[in-house]
C-alpha cells in the first residue's frame, strides 16, 4: 500500500515493472519472492499488462521448491486477486480471467502444501475471497470505490464455487 500511495509517474511504474519481470527469472528464490511481493503495489492500469507479460513466471512460483517463494506468491496473489479493480479488469479480458481463475485454483491447492506456513496463508487467501464475496462490498485494496456489476459478482461467485468444490 505504501508504494501504491507514492503516486509514481507512468515511466517510474514501467521501471518498477521491468524490475519485477527481471527478478521473476532470478535464480535465487528469495529475490523472486521479494519481486512477487511488489505485485500487490501495481496500479490497475499496469496490472493487466504485467500479468499478461509474466503469467508463466508467476505461475512457476507455485512450483518452486522454496517454501518462502510459495508463501510469497500465495500471500501476494491472495491480496491482488481479491482486488475489485482486478475483478473489473477480468470482466473485459477473458485471457486475464483464465489466468486469474487458474491462480485461484493454485492457491486452493496450496491449502494442502507440505509447508504449514504456505498452507496457512492459502487458507487466509481463500477466506479473503469468501469475505469479499459474502460482504458484497468493495475492498479498500483497490484504492478507489468501484461499484460491483453483475459480471463482477458472477466472476467472484465462480471462484468461490470452485473453492467450495475443492474444499
Amino acid at each position: 500500500d505504501l508504494i501504491r500511495s507514492t503516486r509514481l509517474t507512468a515511466d517510474l511504474w514501467e521501471t518498477v515493472c521491468t524490475g519485477i519481470r527481471t527478478d521473476l527469472d532470478f535464480p535465487d528464490p528469495d529475490v523472486t519472492a521479494a519481486a512477487v511481493s511488489i505485485l500487490a503495489a501495481i496500479p490497475s492500469y499496469r496490472l493487466g499488462k504485467l500479468i499478461a507479460d509474466c503469467n508463466k513466471e508467476i505461475s512457476n512460483c507455485f512450483d518452486s521448491p522454496s517454501d518462502n517463494l510459495r508463501f510469497s506468491i500465495t500471500e501476494t496473489l491472495g491480496c491482488v486477486l481479491a482486488r475489485d479493480d482486478l475483478v473489473t479488469l477480468c470482466e473485459n479480458n477473458i485471457n486475464l480471467l483464465d489466468r486469474v481463475s487458474n491462480w485461484w485454483t493454485r492457491i486452493g491447492h496450496n491449502m494442502l502444501d507440505k509447508s504449514d506456513v504456505v498452507s496457512k496463508v492459502a487458507f487466509e487467501s481463500v477466506g479473503r475471497l469468501f469475505q469479499e464475496f459474502e460482504s458484497k462490498r468493495m475492498s479498500r485494496l483497490a484504492g478507489a470505490k468501484l461499484v460491483a456489476s453483475e459480471n463482477s459478482v458472477a466472476i467472484r461467485s465462480n471462484w468461490v464455487s470452485s473453492m467450495v468444490e475443492f474444499v
